[in-house]
């Protein structure tokens, strides 16, 4: 069975990108499959604006068949949903508690 993906987009000299990478990456990576993306590079751009990102950095979690079934572009509002949850795989399966 395949594992749900967060898109994670990022980009160059971004402060709230790098806190994210070194605090919470980590622990996001133990939950779900992650994809970075850096929207300095062309295909990251892309990417991007496949998915309408216009902040950084942005959080997309997919379903099994790449559906959207989440999005987080301000990292206070990821953090504010990990502090309501019991814990921080509720916020990735889109379990309210």
């Amino acid at each position: 069975m395949k594992k749900k993906t967060v898109k994670i987009f990022t980009k160059p000299g971004c402060e709230k990108c790098e806190l994210f990478k070194t605090q919470y990456l980590p622990r996001v990576k133990e939950i779900v499959k992650v994809k970075m993306f850096d929207m300095g590079t062309p295909d990251g751009l892309a990417e991007a604006v496949y998915y309408g990102v216009t902040l950084t950095p942005t959080l997309i979690l997919t379903d099994e068949e790449d559906r959207v079934v989440g999005i987080w572009d301000v990292i206070l509002e990821a953090m504010k949903d990990l502090e309501r949850m019991n814990t921080p795989t509720d916020l990735f399966l889109g379990e309210k508690t």
